[in-house]
């Protein structure tokens, strides 16, 4: 299989690797992103979902809203990785912020499921107990 690169020419999977794992060296937050997108579809590598959060988290934790929107689906969903609301809140939120409607969309879906009360960005909403 062979992939377009920026440049347009065609790479093989074994140099399109070399070169995002290069690039992932020198921290070029794209490539932490396109190494997650290849373990996330196997493309080029042996799919592996938890390596894939690995680089997708590397990407979120530098503002890539993509890859906070993309972790935070996955952990919504448990189906790559084990479902964890908090963490799924967590990117989806800065997604969110960031303006990406789709994160903001997830969010709402979980607020209506009762899976998330709404934030503020000090922590959560007083309780009626604590007005």
């Amino acid at each position: 299989m062979r992939f377009d690169t920026d440049q347009g020419a065609l790479q093989d999977n074994g140099e399109t690797l070399r070169e995002y794992l290069n690039a992932a060296e020198r921290g070029e937050v794209s490539a932490y992103y396109n190494l997650g997108w290849m373990y996330a579809k196997g493309q080029g590598v042996i799919q592996d979902k938890i390596e894939a959060a690995k680089w997708y988290r590397k990407a979120a934790e530098q503002g890539m809203m993509a890859a906070q929107l993309i972790l935070g689906i996955m952990y919504a969903s448990g189906y790559d990785l084990p479902q964890d609301d908090t963490e799924a809140v967590k990117w989806l939120q800065q997604a969110a912020d960031q303006g990406h409607k789709i994160a903001q969309s997830y969010l709402d879906k979980m607020i209506a499921e009762g899976r998330y009360k709404q934030k503020d960005i000090n922590g959560p909403l007083p309780t009626e107990a604590e007005q």
